[in-house]
This record gives structure tokens, C-alpha cells and sequence, in this order.
């Protein structure tokens, strides 16, 4: 069985999570650099020269398109994830722990377990696969055998402070799966591939959208045209909304996770479960 963990040329994580974002920014690069002073002209001749051996170029967009899909990648899905969480203990209201309503139905109370969440809900000051916050749901919304499997075979790898050790985790699991299960291992990947194309847009954005607004302020002094500025009454709320919806995103990337494992308990659990934690938990849990 073929287990899709490196993004290939022409699959679909190859294709969404590298080659669309890299010849987003390729685009829109070319565009900036077509309107930029000094740079106008030789983007206005590489371009004429390109129409004269279209299969060369084509090559060379598809090769540079995955060459920044891969830089895009560098950054990892982490650090948007981090800025959308960020974003959303700014402006989002129920990211407060004073008040009452969450994301998930339960009460901020229950959302607070220790003194690492700064004040605000797990949900917005968790990291990724959100332990702590699936300790919340498992407690208030599901069953007690999802509250069981939670505290034998996830709670010992919850991150403590500032530093996110789970990452080797989650990848166990998502191999684990895969091993098991295809069909439900292809839907965690889809979902994996999903947060990872999105942010891959993120950072695109986040690359043109400062060129763009730069080179139409120096053309706007310079009373000339700029055509591309229209651009940014789409990539400023595109950006706005990533950050709204990208912790969202990966919050179902993890329950999906966690949801797998649950299913396959059965086989799964004798891997996860740490036997020093297990002998330290009550003996309700253990039954």
C-alpha cells in the first residue's frame, strides 16, 4: 500500500499544497514586476521572448511554480495556524474566557483546565492537534469511552507551555491509520491537504500584497496607470478571512484525527498508550 506522505508532482497533494500556491505567487510576482520601476522593461522583454518558444515556458513556470510551492511549504501550516489564533483572541469574542458561549457549546469554565491559556478559551490558545481543547469536548460532549481512550492514549502527549512536542505524534497516528484503514486514512489526508493548500495561499498573499500596494503608491505619485490594484480589494479580505477560518479548519483537521483513532481504539491503543501514564490513572479509566 502506497502511504501519501511527500507531496508528488501531479498528485493531489503535489498539485493543491505546492504547484497552485507557487504559481499563484509566481503570477502575481511576474505582474508586480511588469509595472515596477526599473524591472518594467526586462519583464516587458522576457515576456515577448516567452511568446516565441511556448513549450520552454511553459516548463520553466511549471518548475518555478513548484519551486516557490516548496518555499511556501518551508514556513509549515503551524505558524499561519499561530496568526489565525492570534487574530482570533484579538477579535473574535468568544475567544475571552469571561464569556460564556464557545465554539463547541461548552461553557469557558470548562474550557479552562490550567493557567497556560493567558486568559482565553482553549480552542484559540492551543496547539496543534489542540489536546487540552479535545480533552474539553471528550469531557462535555461525547461519550465516557471517548473520554476514556483520551486520557489513556492522548492526554500524556498534551503540550505543556510554550513548547509543541506532539507534532511526532500526530504523524504516528496518521501512519497508524493509514496502515489500518485507507478509506478513512484518503479523508484525513484530504483534510490535511486542505489546511496545507490554504495556508500556502496565506503566505502567497501575504508575499504580493505589500508588493502590490507598493508599486501602485509609486505609480500613483508618478500619475501612471496600474491596473493590478484592483487586486487588493480581493487579497486583503482574502487574508482577513484566512485568518478568521484557519484554526477552525485545523480544529477538524484534529477531531477527525482523534475521531480515527477512536474507531480503531481497538487496535490502536496498545501502541499509544504509555504504560508509566496508564499505571498513574484512576482505576475507572483503565476498565
Amino acid at each position: 500500500m502506497s502511504i501519501p506522505t511527500v507531496p508528488s508532482v501531479g498528485g493531489t497533494k503535489g498539485i493543491f499544497e505546492l504547484f497552485v500556491p507557487g504559481l499563484f505567487l509566481l503570477l502575481n510576482l511576474l505582474g508586480v514586476a511588469y509595472y515596477a520601476p526599473r524591472v518594467g522593461t526586462h519583464a516587458v522583454a522576457a515576456v515577448q521572448s516567452s511568446n516565441q518558444n511556448p513549450v520552454a515556458t511553459a516548463a520553466v513556470v511549471i518548475c518555478f511554480s513548484y519551486l516557490l510551492g516548496v518555499l511556501l511549504r518551508l514556513p509549515q501550516v503551524e505558524r499561519a495556524d499561530e496568526l489565525s489564533a492570534r487574530f482570533l483572541r484579538r477579535f473574535h469574542r468568544a475567544a475571552r474566557l469571561n464569556k460564556e458561549a464557545t465554539v463547541d457549546g461548552s461553557t469557558m469554565a470548562d474550557q479552562t483546565t490550567d493557567d497556560e491559556n493567558d486568559g482565553y478559551a482553549l480552542w484559540a490558545s492551543d496547539y496543534f492537534p489542540y489536546i487540552r481543547f479535545l480533552g474539553t469536548l471528550c469531557k462535555n460532549r461525547l461519550t465516557p469511552e471517548a473520554l476514556r481512550f483520551y486520557e489513556v492514549a492522548w492526554k500524556p502527549y498534551v503540550q505543556r507551555g510554550r513548547v509543541k512536542h506532539s507534532k511526532q505524534f500526530v504523524n504516528m497516528c496518521r501512519m497508524l491509520i493509514a496502515c489500518i484503514d485507507p478509506v478513512v486514512a484518503a479523508e484525513l489526508y484530504a483534510n490535511e491537504s486542505m489546511c496545507r493548500y490554504i495556508s500556502g495561499m496565506f503566505y502567497s498573499l501575504v508575499v504580493v500584497t505589500p508588493l502590490i500596494a507598493a508599486v501602485w503608491t509609486y505609480r500613483l505619485l508618478t500619475h501612471q496607470p496600474f491596473p493590478l490594484a484592483a487586486l487588493l480589494l480581493l487579497y486583503v479580505p482574502a487574508i482577513l478571512l484566512i485568518l478568521w477560518n484557519l484554526r477552525f479548519m485545523r480544529i477538524k483537521e484534529s477531531e477527525a484525527l482523534f475521531a480515527a483513532c477512536l474507531g480503531h481504539r481497538d487496535r490502536l491503543e496498545p501502541v499509544l498508550t504509555r504504560e508509566d501514564v496508564a499505571h498513574e490513572l484512576p482505576t475507572g479509566c483503565m476498565e
